[in-house]
């Protein structure tokens, strides 16, 4: 995965839940921001990866997808 890892890292016990509403481990986070991310991204059939290491950081990356309805329009 290519990118730029930001943060602390996420304890692999706890990635299973980063997308969850509300799950935060910030003590004043509110666990918006990846759930947001993510019902966005089924919403348009998005791709979402996250590849995290404690101690080094974290990556997010969504891919973006033209749909068919978009490419014939722009012809």
């Amino acid at each position: 995965m290519n990118g730029v890892s930001i943060g602390a890292g996420i304890p692999e016990d706890q990635l299973p839940h980063v997308f969850d509403r509300s799950y935060t481990t910030k003590p004043s986070g509110t666990g918006m921001g990846l759930n947001l991310v993510k019902r966005i991204c089924d919403r348009f059939n998005w791709q979402i990866e996250i590849d995290s290491e404690p101690g080094r950081g974290t990556t997010v990356v969504v891919s973006f997808q033209v749909s068919d309805a978009a490419d014939s329009s722009a012809a």
